[in-house]
């Protein structure tokens, strides 16, 4: 009888597990499948400048500053900004020998 609860007692926790197991697996492919990125080309390579990337940012708005009141003054209030032209940047620091 001893023996036979034992078993039956393993055996159930490793049902337990294996269902903790492929619960967790489920999860982390389903949050995996999302990069959080928006979808779509952000940049394109500046085929003219090695490793500078082009921002197709006209009319795109962005969101600056925060209304936070405990942010420092400089960062408020939040403010939307339009860009009115598209721009390039360097996908890496740039020293001043670069520049």
């Amino acid at each position: 009888m001893l023996f036979e609860s034992f078993f039956i007692s393993q055996c159930c926790y490793i049902y337990k597990m294996r269902s903790l197991l492929i619960l967790f697996t489920f999860l982390f492919i389903s949050c995996s499948l999302d990069d959080g990125k928006l979808s779509g080309n952000l940049y394109e390579y500046d085929a003219e400048r090695t490793g500078i990337v082009r921002i197709p940012a006209k009319d795109q708005f962005v969101l600056l500053g925060t209304n936070d009141s405990t942010a420092p003054l400089n960062d408020r209030p939040s403010m939307k900004v339009k860009f009115t032209y598209s721009f390039s940047i360097s996908k890496n620091e740039v020293t001043r020998k670069e520049y």
